[in-house]
This record gives structure tokens, sequence and C-alpha cells, in this order.
């Protein structure tokens, strides 16, 4: 039986879910909390029913720690990219969009391992001939250390504001400075100016059939001595 706290204090010696009027129950057992994580068995007395929900609410949510054997935040993260637009990596948002929206939603809770429906879109333009979240990631450790490995919307952003124009390598099917070493009218064009070269592709050179991901000749040399190089 769960109970709500009255003026504050657990009166009634069992398991509560309810506080400052927020019902938990959706994504908190206190059974399942104490019993997955053995800090919280060092740190909790077995009773403590007030603390280890508060434990929850101020630091297990934003840890990502799981409480409920029918909520697995990670689970809800991979599965829903509008969450994952709308929250990034602000763990807790994604527990309380579930308490207030998600359980009456009927969203799936569990059992997603991989990511779902990966966003290459930005500000209206698909940059998916050029860009690859999983790519991107694991090719870029900075990035894995500033984004984390889930925030498929923050990593975009940053292909479009930044990775481009430092010709950062972001499909296995593109490289921006292969692209412009196989074409001498684009490095012509557009010189070291490297987020060119990707949106002439995406605009032009993917549908005229443009190597962008080996290189073709040796011919271009000299002039590539001006672009940066990357992952070649």
């Amino acid at each position: 039986m769960n109970r709500s706290y009255v003026h504050g204090e657990d009166i009634t010696k069992v398991a509560v879910t309810q506080y400052n009027d927020i019902d938990y129950a959706s994504v908190y057992d206190f059974n399942y909390y104490r019993n997955k994580y053995e800090d919280l068995q060092k740190a909790f007395e077995p009773e403590d029913y007030n603390g280890l929900l508060k434990h929850f609410i101020n630091y297990g949510m934003n840890e990502g720690r799981q409480a409920s054997s029918t909520f697995d935040v990670n689970s809800y993260r991979l599965q829903y990219t509008d969450l994952r637009k709308a929250y990034g990596n602000n763990m807790k948002s994604y527990y309380m969009h579930y308490i207030q929206n998600g359980a009456r939603e009927g969203r799936q809770t569990t059992s997603t391992t991989t990511m779902q429906d990966i966003t290459t879109t930005y500000i209206g333009v698909d940059y998916a001939k050029v860009y690859d979240f999983n790519y991107y990631i694991s090719h870029n450790a900075d990035l894995r250390k500033a984004y984390g490995l889930y925030d498929d919307y923050a990593l975009l952003k940053h292909f479009v504001n930044y990775g481009m124009s430092e010709g950062r390598q972001a499909s296995e099917d593109f490289n921006a400075s292969i692209y412009a070493g196989n074409y001498v009218d684009l490095l012509d064009a557009y010189g070291g100016n490297m987020k060119k070269y990707y949106e002439h592709y995406m605009e032009h050179g993917y549908s005229e059939g443009r190597n962008a991901k080996s290189l073709m000749s040796e011919n271009t040399s000299v002039k590539l001595s001006n672009i940066p190089i990357r992952q070649l």
C-alpha cells in the first residue's frame, strides 16, 4: 500500500510515492530502487521510505537511475526522438514527462536498446546524404565527451553549425576533403570554404553521382594543401 506525506512527514511508516503533490509511482518503486543499488542499501535503512524517495527525486533521476521494473529512462529516451529533441541530456525531464504525459499517452518505457528515429533534419534541411549520427559520434571523441552518446539533436546542430565548416567527416560515404580533391570545378569555386562542399553534394553532387568517398586522382594535390584534411 502506498501513502503520501502528511505535512511533510511520513506518519504511516509504509512506502510512499508522493512528494509535493506529485505521485512518482509510475517511475518509482521503493523496493526495486533500494534492491537495485548497493550504495543505496548502505546509505538508507530498510524502512527509510522518505529518505529514499527524496534521494530519487533530488539525485536518482538526474543520474538516470532506474527505480521501477516498468520504467527504464534510457529505454524511454532511446525510443522517442521528440523527447530527445526537447530534453537532450536533462535526464530528470524524461521521468517527469512520463509522469505528466507519457503514461497517459501509452508510451513504451522498456526494452529499447538502440536509438530510434535518429534525426537528420535541422531547420527544415535534411543532412542525411552527408551525415550519420553513429559515424559522427564514434569518430569524434571530443563530441562524445561534450554531448554524450544519445543527444542526436545536439550533435546534428553541432555538425551544421561547426562540423561542416571544420571539415569533419560525418558519414562513411562523404568526405569533404576527398570531394574537393576529386573535382577541380568545386575546388576552384569554394577553395577552403568547407561547408560549401557539403552543401553542393546535398543539392547537386549526390544526384549527379559524384564521388565523395575515394580519391580518383592526385592532380589536385597542390591546391588541396589549403584544405583541412580529415580522415582521408
